[in-house]
């Protein structure tokens, strides 16, 4: 499996620093979080307003990284799997007659 991850490498790497930035985006939503806490203890309504903006605003790309990451996923998933059909394919195609011959169907289902 290491292997078809290599294959795919710089899809891999994008969808690790995709998770670790929307990791990060959400360690600073908690932040954020406590700042408005603390503007609403302080009875700060603008403070609190304003903190709860830019919650809103990493909310909002924690949502759309989370829509791009699930797509993207799914597109390295196909993408190795077309990957290892190949490799599967190529070896039916090179194999001789009688080797090929030499087991059940059985053996070749894979459904």
């Amino acid at each position: 499996m290491v292997r078809y991850l290599k294959l795919k490498k710089n899809m891999v790497i994008i969808s690790t620093i995709l998770v670790a930035l929307r990791q990060g985006l959400g360690v600073l939503g908690a932040a954020i979080n406590a700042f408005a806490l603390t503007a609403l203890v302080k009875l700060d309504i603008k403070e609190f307003l304003l903190q709860e903006v830019f919650l809103l605003l990493v909310w909002t790309f924690i949502i759309g990284i989370e829509g791009f990451l699930k797509v993207y996923n799914t597109k390295i998933v196909q993408e190795i799997d077309i990957e290892i059909r190949k490799e599967i394919t190529t070896k039916f195609v090179n194999s001789k007659y009688e080797e090929f011959n030499s087991r059940s169907i059985g053996t070749y289902y894979l459904g």
